[in-house]
Formats: structure tokens, C-alpha cells, sequence
């Protein structure tokens, strides 16, 4: 079986990723992952100094004081070119077997340096000449077991360059360095450090999927600042709706954390009174008069109409917790836009007094509103939340929906404790929610918008005793299985209520059902006192 990857196809593949990152997307990475590509980093060149800035720079400084820069957006081209990097770490493998098996101590020292200085190239055999070429030859059959695909690979790796991309000599030990950053296409000006990141990435296992994870969300770049007085433009009305705990509101938050934000969150006893605005009473003096007390939609298009070099932001939790149509009322008829996200109707002001209080907000006296391009209204929802209504068609046309997959690479860090025939093991809490996930799909065909997702839990909520948090336990057991299955998940044969759910968990009692302890036990490890 060959051991050795065909590296055009390598190249190609590392094209093919590449491709998938929309250049014209900004790339977010957030700090637990900026943590990890650091520490990456230094441990294959420990003698730099690295410093995170915001959330888009990865700042090196040299052991000579010179410093340069790594934008977040040249993460993508490193990501894609990791495939590429571990391929050649397999040649180079054989490479150094090759070098002892002929009697060298390395490949870059000493006699070695003479023979493995020409290689690459397409004249090789005839400068070693033919007796240290059979040596060679006979050498590399030995280490490969004879297999022709990889002889036929790596004597093509030491005679064609441009098959391989290598260009420096093997004598070098920058090789693999150098031809990344070529085969990456980074101009040689600005290639410093490129490969070396390339190398950390590809070291740390789990920064690869956070990385493609953080390619496929990839969101787009931010509008220009505006010239003053020049509207921005672009606002859109976007649903993002998925799973709990898949990160809905995160990803907002995401995108919108460097503009103006009014936020709110929707609950059955929200009306349109609440979202628009309405008369309140105030005290001026010592009488009681009425003033109209904006909502969070008029506050929000205000601030839009008001400084039209800014995005503005509404953000809406929770969206489908009220009947959503009824609170916007007329004005669900702002939400058609035209191409730069323009309102393409306006509608008559709700009310005497709104219309008093927004002709003295803009000084517009024509009794009309529409939604200016740089207002965003994003609204995040569970569809299978229980207690939720509908949104109907009409309504919801109007709106962009963007589905949050649950992404199992993302979550916080920690661990829970699982008890089981008297022995207690420690389980990361992102492989418990994916083994979770895995079971209940599998005995109950659960949908996959009433799955748990990693973020259903913060950092703080995973404390250092390993105890399941109740937040996740009542959500299965009162929520998702309170009419059918708890026993497919939960020992029900010992647990009836919650209430003994939850003694058994203070208790240190298992609680989980023996098919389902089945799936975790692989997962396990022993828990330590430490």
C-alpha cells in the first residue's frame, strides 16, 4: 500500500480549499483560537515573540527586533496549504531514512551535504554518477518495501521540481518552508514566517477543523467608512436560526460587534406598541404630562437616519418567542429592499404622536418612514423551542434565513463527569455533546434543531467538579423528552422525577441509561483527584 501522496494532486487539493474562501469575506477568528495558533506557533519557533492585535493580527517579532505582521485574512491561504505541508513532511521522512541507509549520520551534515545538494533536480544521477545512483536505488526499494507506486513518487520528487515544487536542495532545512510558501503563492517579499505558520497549523490537529469552520462562516467584509454625509449601504434583514447552542447570537454579535447596536428580545406578552413605541407618562414639574417613549425599532432607525456613515444594527432574540408579524404590524412591509438595501416602500407613521416625535428626530415632515441602507436588522430563533409561534409566509420572505449548523469543533473547554458501575471518568464536554447528539438521533430520529449544541453552555458553566450542569439536564429531561424517550437517555428504572435526576447528580449517582453509557465509555477517560 503506498505511503506516499501524489503531490500534483496534493497541490491541486490545496487550490481546491483555497477556493472555498470567498477573498472579498472577512475572517474572524476569536481569541480561544488565537490562543491556540499562537502557542501553535512558538513551539516550532520558540525564539519569537508573538502578540495577538484585536481580533485580525498576529504581530512576530525576531530575536534581531524585526517585526512583521500576519493579517487574519492570509489565514485562509495558510489553512490550504496544510495538506501540502504534511505531504512533504512523508518525502521528507524518506528522505532522512534514505540518507542513514547509505551510510550518512543526516542528510544535512557533513558527506551527506555533497549528494544532497543536487536534489532536486533533473540531473541528480548523472552528478552522483551511476555507482552511488544504484546505491541509491536499491537503498530506497529496501525503505519503501518494494512498492512502485512510491519508488516511482519520490524518484519523481528528487527529478522534477515542478512536480513536486520544491526548489530548494534537500542539503537545506528550509526546503519544506521555502516550497510551502511558494506552492502558496505568497510573493517571496512578503512570504517571511508564511511557511513556519503553515507548519504550526498543520502540528496542532485541532486547529485544522476550527480553521475550515471559520472559512465556511467566513462573513462579508465590512463597507468602507463612508465620506461624511454619504450613506452607507448594504442593510438586510437576516434570520439566523439552528439548534440551542450552536451560537446564533454569537455570530451576530460576530458581525456587528464594531457598529451601533439596539437590541431586544421577543416574548409572547411583546406588542407592537413595545417595538415601535408608545405614550408614557412623565413627571414635569409637579404635573403629569404624556411624551412618546420610543421602542427599540424607532431608536434603531433613528440612529440609522441620523448618521448615515454608520451600519446600524437591530438585533432581535428570540424572534419567534411573540407573534412576530403582529409586533411589526404595517411596518412588516418595510422589510422589502432594494438592491443596496434601501426600504423599497414606505408606510404612513403608526401614530399622531410617533410622527411628532420623528418629524422632530429628522426634521422630515412628510408623515412617511422607510427604512434607510444602512439599518441591518438581524433576529436569531429556535424554531423548535416550545412555546414559539409561527411565522407566516408572507412575513418571513422578507428576511434572509441563515441556517447555524451545530459545529462540534467550536464550544468551550471542559470536562463533565460520568459515573458508571461505581467508576467516575472525565468526558470533554464538546465529545459529550456530539455523542449525545449521535444517540438521539439514532434511537429517536430527533430533528436536528432540538439537538444541544456546544455553546448551550458558557466557559463558566463547566466548573472544575465535572458536574453536569442542571440548565443542560432539565432542558432534556422537562423540554425535549418530557413526553417520550427519557429512558433512552436517563436510568429511568432508578429516576423518576427530576427532582431525583438532580439528588442523583449531588449524589455522584450514575444517571445515565446503560445504552447510552455504551457510546460515552469510549470517549472516557479516568477522572483524577488532582
Amino acid at each position: 500500500m503506498s505511503i506516499l501522496p501524489d503531490l500534483q494532486e496534493i497541490i491541486a487539493e490545496g487550490r481546491r480549499r483555497l477556493s472555498l474562501h470567498d477573498p472579498s469575506s472577512e475572517v474572524i477568528i476569536d481569541d480561544r483560537l488565537w490562543a491556540k495558533i499562537r502557542a501553535a506557533y512558538l513551539g516550532i519557533v520558540s525564539s519569537d515573540k508573538v502578540e495577538i492585535i484585536g481580533s485580525h493580527t498576529f504581530k512576530i517579532t525576531t530575536p534581531e527586533n524585526k517585526a512583521l505582521a500576519i493579517s487574519s485574512q492570509e489565514l485562509p491561504q495558510c489553512w490550504a496549504a496544510i495538506p501540502y505541508y504534511n505531504a512533504l513532511k512523508e518525502y521528507e521522512k524518506i528522505a532522512n531514512a534514505l540518507a542513514k541507509q547509505i551510510g550518512f549520520t543526516t542528510r544535512t551534515s557533513g558527506d551527506a551535504k555533497q549528494v544532497f545538494k543536487v536534489l532536486p533536480s533533473r540531473g541528480w544521477k548523472t552528478e552522483v554518477g551511476a555507482g552511488f545512483q544504484s546505491k541509491m536505488q536499491a537503498a530506497l526499494e529496501d525503505i519503501l518495501n518494494g512498492d512502485a507506486t512510491d519508488i516511482d513518487r519520490f524518484d519523481k520528487f528528487l527529478t522534477d521540481p515542478d512536480w513536486s515544487g520544491v526548489a530548494k536542495k534537500l542539503n537545506r532545512t528550509d526546503w519544506i518552508v521555502s516550497a510551502v510558501q511558494t506552492t502558496g503563492q505568497w510573493l517571496a517579499v512578503g512570504a517571511a514566517r508564511r511557511g513556519e505558520l503553515v507548519a504550526a497549523l498543520a502540528q496542532n490537529t485541532e486547529i485544522e477543523p476550527l480553521m475550515r469552520a471559520v472559512i465556511e462562516e467566513a462573513v462579508p467584509v465590512e463597507v468602507p467608512a463612508a465620506a461624511a454625509g454619504e450613506r452607507q449601504t448594504g442593510g438586510n434583514n437576516t434570520i439566523y436560526y439552528g439548534a440551542p447552542g450552536t451560537g446564533k447570537s454569537h455570530t451576530v454579535d460576530t458581525l456587528s460587534k464594531k457598529d451601533e447596536v439596539i437590541r431586544t428580545v421577543f416574548h409572547p406578552d411583546v406588542q407592537n406598541s413595545d417595538f415601535v413605541g408608545t405614550l408614557k407618562p412623565v413627571r414635569e414639574g409637579g404635573d403629569i404630562s404624556y411624551r412618546f417613549s420610543p421602542g427599540p425599532f424607532s431608536v434603531a432607525l433613528i440612529k440609522a437616519m441620523n448618521n448615515p456613515d454608520k451600519k446600524v444594527w437591530l438585533i432581535i432574540e428570540e424572534l419567534n418567542r411573540a407573534p412576530a408579524a403582529a409586533v411589526f404590524g404595517d411596518l412588516f412591509l418595510l422589510l422589502d429592499r432594494e438592491e443596496d438595501g434601501t426600504g423599497e416602500y414606505d408606510v404612513n407613521c403608526p401614530n399622531e404622536e410617533f410622527e411628532s416625535w420623528f418629524e422632530d428626530q429628522t426634521d422630515d415632515t412628510t408623515g412617511k418612514i422607510r427604512l434607510p441602507s444602512n439599518l441591518w436588522i438581524a433576529a436569531t430563533m429556535n424554531s423548535a423551542d416550545q412555546g414559539v409561534y409561527p411565522l407566516d409566509t408572507a412575513f418571513r420572505r422578507r428576511w434572509i434565513q441563515k441556517y447555524i449548523r451545530i459545529n462540534y469543533n467550536a464550544g468551550p473547554d471542559g470536562g463533565i463527569n460520568v459515573v458508571q458501575d461505581g467508576n467516575e471518568y472525565v468526558l470533554d464536554w464538546k465529545a459529550f455533546v456530539k455523542a449525545l447528539n449521535e444517540h438521539l438521533t439514532d434511537e429517536l430520529t430527533t430533528s436536528e434543531d432540538k439537538l444541544v449544541g456546544p455553546w448551550f453552555l458558557k466557559d463558566s458553566e463547566l466548573g472544575d467538579d465535572g458536574v453536569l450542569p442542571g440548565k443542560v439536564l432539565i432542558y432534556l429531561w422537562d423540554d425535549l423528552l418530557r413526553h417520550h424517550g427519557r429512558e433512552v437517555v436517563f436510568n429511568t428504572a432508578r429516576i423518576k422525577t427530576y427532582g431525583g435526576l438532580s439528588g442523583r447528580v449531588d449524589e455522584g449517582k450514575p444517571i445515565f441509561s446503560d445504552s447510552f453509557l455504551v457510546k460515552l465509555a469510549p470517549l472516557a477517560a479516568p477522572a483524577t483527584d488532582d
